[in-house]
């Protein structure tokens, strides 16, 4: 008889985003169908395993998913490749990939380790982080008062995007938008350098009020939420991985600030 997966809030990487390796069993292996048709399809993406427990991010939340690879436990067993990671609408994480030698493939309820690739994890994590931080300090160097909306915590295009304008007359957003930046800069590189803890825990619906959350419509419909904060600021709900304080960010370059018919878009990076 095939065992059952843990549910996907008991996934390892919500509980532990420092885990690399993680030893665990195959729950099942089938042929990848796309819930959702692709632009384009990848010739690597050809099974689908679910395994009984995870410390694989799934691909959401403006977050890349990780990649890396699951290894038999037998003396010379398969090797498969993970290169996408995704949440199925019956909420089961599903690893997709292939095989690295396809004459060789796993059986259902074999041991297995799992291993992540951790320098693109570390930085998936820095990068979400820092939009955290930006998202909760604006608030703190402007009248502003934020409703983020949208978060890009990618490499080359991170972004956090705001519903409501900094300043309402777009002349003077832009007299003033090299100051913002320079104070908003200095606000994150002091939050940086202070060595504050990221913090994160699941809630049950009656704590929502208590923690006074700007929830999606769909969130408010889970008995569950996960939420993540810097130490003595304001925690919002996210699925994401995060560093453990905020030193290790290096630190957070402010690229660019737009705003434009009401929306107002933060561009930044990280660097060592």
């Amino acid at each position: 008889m095939t065992e059952q997966p843990v549910p996907y809030v008991d996934a390892k990487y919500l509980h532990d985003s420092t885990l690399k390796k993680l030893e665990t069993k195959i729950s099942s292996i089938e042929e990848y169908v796309p819930e959702i048709k692709p632009k384009k399809n990848n010739p690597d993406h050809k099974l689908a395993i679910i395994l009984m427990d995870t410390i694989y991010h799934i691909k959401g939340g403006g977050q890349h998913c990780d990649v890396g690879f699951i290894r038999s436990k037998r003396e010379n067993g398969p090797v498969f490749e993970v290169s996408l990671v995704v949440l199925t609408k019956a909420n089961k994480v599903i690893h997709i990939g292939k095989y690295v030698d396809e004459e060789s493939q796993f059986e259902e309820n074999e041991e297995i380790e799992m291993e992540i690739d951790w320098e693109k994890r570390f930085t998936n994590m820095r990068l979400h982080t820092a939009g955290h931080i930006l998202a909760t300090m604006i608030d703190e160097v402007t009248e502003y008062k934020s409703k983020p909306f949208k978060g890009n915590h990618i490499k080359g295009q991170s972004a956090v995007v705001f519903k409501g304008n900094l300043i309402e007359d777009n002349k003077e957003f832009l007299r003033e938008r090299n100051n913002i930046i320079a104070h908003l800069q200095e606000t994150i590189d002091q939050i940086v350098n202070k060595n504050l803890q990221i913090k994160h825990k699941f809630i049950t619906k009656e704590d929502f009020p208590k923690y006074k959350l700007i929830l999606p419509y769909d969130l408010f419909k889970l008995d569950k939420v996960r939420i993540v904060w810097i130490d003595g600021y304001q925690p919002n709900s996210c699925g994401g991985t995060h560093i453990q304080n905020t030193s290790e960010i290096g630190r957070i370059k402010i690229k660019k600030i737009t705003q434009k018919k009401g929306i107002v878009r933060i561009s930044y990076d990280v660097t060592d």
